[in-house]
């Protein structure tokens, strides 16, 4: 299981509104929709390959939002589980509540 959740630069350790996804392809599907939906552009794009070989690093993947205090963490469930203390559940739809924190 793969988990993708937001983090403020203050406070690394708390994973903001997690999503859970059973594959890559779903993780990335949603990924595409958030961030186009909100018209993001990364310096490097975010592809299955760059997913999938990020994920066996073992370390959670970060996507930084320029000028925003908050990013996405991702990564396996051990992984997330090991690299946070606490998931916080904001009631807001990730997707959405990355433009309101």
């Amino acid at each position: 299981m793969i988990f993708l959740g937001l983090i403020k630069a203050n406070d690394p350790t708390s994973l903001i509104d997690p999503v859970d996804f059973r594959t890559v392809d779903e993780l990335y599907e949603y990924l595409l929709k958030a961030l186009d939906s909100h018209n993001f552009s990364l310096s490097v794009p975010v592809t299955k390959e760059l997913l999938e070989d990020g994920l066996k690093m073992e370390k959670p993947l970060i996507i930084n939002f320029a000028g925003s205090t908050v990013s996405f963490m991702l990564g396996e469930k051990e992984v997330i589980y090991s690299n946070t203390s606490r998931f916080v559940n904001t009631g807001l739809e990730l997707s959405d509540a990355f433009t309101k924190l």
